[in-house]
């Protein structure tokens, strides 16, 4: 949910001069440390003060294997390729895979929201009809209370 946000920080501190491991450095501090994304490269950066992490690259790798979610793993490999082969274009890159994930929320909030109206119908239409009977009521119990 904070990755589309999180690449665009990044986008913005490698197209301001920063190397990537200072870019996503500073861009995981940005971030709220409660929120798992955050919470889990903040883990990255401090097993790596602490020593218990070869190297970013490495720490990196592990975050990929450890986590089920496939945009983080996608995010992690994308960063390895690039420590590994290099890139000139990798703001653009992150730039759109954040594009690529944001069009992803919006589908799967447009699908949910969908799938709560219609779970809402049902309900809807109950409390029509309670709302017909209780205005039609007293009109039929004075019709038929005349009689």
């Amino acid at each position: 949910m904070d990755l589309p946000d999180f690449l665009i920080h990044i986008a913005m501190f490698t197209e301001a001069g920063l190397n990537l491991r200072d870019a996503v450095e500073r861009a995981a501090g940005i971030g709220s440390p409660e929120r798992p994304l955050y919470r889990d490269l903040n883990g990255i950066f401090e097993r790596i003060r602490r020593g218990s992490a070869k190297d970013f690259l490495s720490a990196l790798e592990e975050l990929a294997v450890q986590q089920k979610s496939v945009p983080l793993s996608n995010f992690c490999v994308m960063i390895t390729q690039n420590l590994r082969k290099g890139s000139g274009e990798l703001g653009t890159l992150f730039t759109a895979q954040a594009q690529i994930y944001r069009n992803e929320r919006r589908r799967t909030a447009a699908k949910l929201a969908e799938e709560a109206a219609t779970l809402l119908l049902f309900p809807s239409a109950l409390v029509l009809i309670a709302l017909i009977l209780l205005l039609l009521a007293p009109a039929v119990m004075e019709i038929f209370g005349g009689i």
